[in-house]
């Protein structure tokens, strides 16, 4: 199954003389070279460990991790899970309705001024992320992401004019750009509408690189997508994210295309070294 993942990661592996195999619909990429074999799994490179991939895509655990690292520009996430421990100390799903969403939201507000953002903990694209202004969206769309989900992200929302992602392979910058949201939207997703604009080296702030550098040592990654919301009172950290997808950003223009297949080869010679 062909896909723009696929075509750009065959592209780059090509250019490296690096055998490439898909499996399971395109979701699994196996490399092989002199004799070496690697995978990637989804946009996840195995220069990562398993665990550092999971706490990256838990944004309550990485939260918390980021901000004990030093990182104060982290937005802190706090966990909603509709777990909970009975007498014995056995984990038991508690009951999930509207009931039990209002209940929690009386809880959140005494501690997180509203608006805030609701979200999955581990999920991407911007699905299921909703920005809530009063008690009564907060409980609604609490129990729409607890249901679908199990567990929701919950952080204070912070206006931004725009979103700088940076790219990050062994403490270097490998790829910067900016995104600006569509008109009307809020969220800095590509598959939202946002506009990328890829960014110099030179011209990436130190100490945005800096802030990527420690958070990618606190979570113990060699690659990963580092977020910043470039709000009025300073660049805020978003989220880090461990897989590597440049699908969208391929697709906005050949001179993103270039960039994002040059990318990934240089994530594939790491591979390999």
């Amino acid at each position: 199954m062909t896909s723009v993942f696929g075509d750009l990661i065959s592209l780059a592996a090509a250019a490296e003389q690096i055998t490439v195999q898909q499996f399971n619909d395109g979701w699994v990429h196996r490399y092989t070279k002199n004799g070496k074999t690697r995978f990637s799994y989804g946009y996840q490179f195995d220069l990562n460990s398993g665990v550092s991939q999971q706490l990256a895509t838990d944004k309550c655990a990485s939260s918390e991790l980021l901000l004990d690292a030093g990182i104060s520009s982290t937005i802190h996430h706090s966990l909603v899970t509709s777990w909970v421990q009975d007498s014995a100390g056995k984990w038991q799903r508690s009951t999930v309705n509207i009931n039990w969403a209002k209940r929690q939201s009386r809880a959140i507000v005494k501690n997180v001024t509203l608006p805030v953002i609701v979200k999955p903990v581990t999920g991407t694209s911007g699905e299921h992320v909703y920005l809530v202004k009063t008690n009564e969206e907060l409980a609604k769309h609490l129990l729409t992401v607890v249901k679908a989900h199990r567990t929701a992200a919950i952080s204070q929302f912070i206006p931004a004019k725009a979103e700088i992602r940076l790219i990050m392979l062994d403490n270097s910058l490998l790829l910067a750009y900016k995104k600006t949201a569509a008109a009307g939207e809020w969220r800095f997703n590509l598959s939202k509408g946002a506009v990328a604009e890829l960014l110099e080296h030179s011209n990436v702030d130190e100490t945005l690189v800096n802030s990527a550098q420690k958070a990618l040592k606190a979570l113990g990654l060699r690659v990963a997508a580092v977020d910043f919301l470039m709000s009025s009172d300073g660049p805020r950290l978003l989220e880090v994210n461990a897989g590597i997808m440049l699908n969208n950003l391929a697709q906005q223009g050949s001179a993103q295309k270039d960039i994002a297949i040059q990318s990934y080869r240089t994530i594939l010679q790491k591979m390999f070294i």
